[in-house]
């Protein structure tokens, strides 16, 4: 089991979720009360609260560094929440009909769930993402080549080389130039 590195996020996300299925509800019915829907709000939420913040778990979403975020931390989040979502939806509409229950639950809110979720969990990452880029370029120094203290040829073109130049480009206390692969 991965580590929870991120617990900021774990509860976060636990909170926003349940927004996210109130806002689900209320796009739906257009309105804010949701009358006779609301113990299928209470069920859906509590499956998805639960789901959801498992499946980031269990793919170590929790324990990845988000200052660092690439395309494939938006993908590995795009299926965690697209998974939990589905999983959510279906287990609802499951017990709701094999218990024959007159709770109500629109089949439209899981997909419209699942955008909004999808929006508040990586709403709040990528903001640690966009807001960790301004600070290093705050802090690299101008254009001037007295402040560079050393050319670095980056051999290897690769995963590797790609986050050696990332981490060059956002450490400006390394006074390192990079002129080429």
């Amino acid at each position: 089991m991965a580590r929870i590195r991120n617990r900021v996020f774990f509860f976060t996300d636990i909170v926003l979720l349940i927004l996210a299925s109130y806002a689900s509800y209320v796009l739906r019915l257009e309105r804010l009360n949701l009358l006779a829907y609301w113990p299928g709000f209470f069920l859906f939420t509590a499956i998805s609260v639960v789901a959801i913040p498992a499946i980031f778990l269990y793919t170590g979403i929790y324990a990845r560094y988000w200052r660092y975020a690439s395309a494939e931390e938006l993908l590995l989040l795009t299926g965690g929440v697209t998974s939990g979502a589905l999983f959510s939806g279906g287990v609802s509409f499951i017990l709701l009909w094999a218990g024959q229950s007159p709770i109500m639950l629109p089949r439209s809110v899981p997909f419209i769930f699942l955008f909004l979720a999808l929006a508040v969990t990586a709403g709040p990452r990528f903001a640690v993402r966009l807001a960790a880029r301004p600070m290093s370029a705050a802090l690299r120094p101008a254009e001037n080549p007295s402040h560079v203290s050393g050319r670095v040829l980056v051999i290897g073109a690769g995963d590797a080389g790609a986050m050696i130049v990332r981490e060059v480009r956002n450490n400006p206390r390394l006074h390192l130039d990079i002129v080429g692969f």
